[in-house]
C-alpha cells in the first residue's frame, strides 16, 4: 500500500473518529446557550446523568480512533516528509484541540 493511500486512510479515520464527540460538543453548547429556564426547551436533552454517560462515551470512541489515527500520520509523515500539506496540519490541529478540550477545560475553568 502507497503511503499517499495510508495517509488517506488515516485521515478519514481521524474525521470518522472526531465526529461524534464535536456533536456531542456541539449539543451540549446549544443546549446551554438556548435553552431558558421555566420555557420549553428549544433543544432536546437527556436527562443529566445521560448526558454525562453520552459525554463519555463519546469521548471514549473519539479518543482511541482519531488519536492513534493523528498518531498514525504523524509516523507517515516523518517517514515521508514529501507528504506534508497545510491541510494535513489544520486538519491535525483540530483534531487535537477537540480531544484535549477537556484537559484544557481541567485546567483553564469558564467560570
Amino acid at each position: 500500500m502507497s503511503p499517499q493511500k495510508k495517509l488517506r486512510i488515516s485521515s478519514t479515520l481521524m474525521v470518522l473518529g472526531i465526529i461524534p464527540w464535536l456533536t456531542m460538543v456541539a449539543w451540549i453548547t446549544a443546549t446551554l446557550l438556548l435553552n431558558v429556564h421555566g420555557q420549553p426547551p428549544r433543544v432536546p436533552m437527556l436527562d443529566p446523568l445521560a448526558m454525562i454517560g453520552l459525554t463519555i462515551m463519546c469521548l471514549a470512541v473519539a479518543a482511541p480512533v482519531s488519536g492513534f489515527s493523528t498518531l498514525w500520520s504523524f509516523s507517515l509523515t516523518r517517514y515521508h516528509p514529501e507528504l506534508h500539506s497545510k491541510k494535513l496540519l489544520i486538519l491535525r490541529s483540530i483534531v487535537i484541540l477537540a480531544l484535549a478540550a477537556p484537559l484544557l477545560y481541567a485546567v483553564y475553568p469558564l467560570t
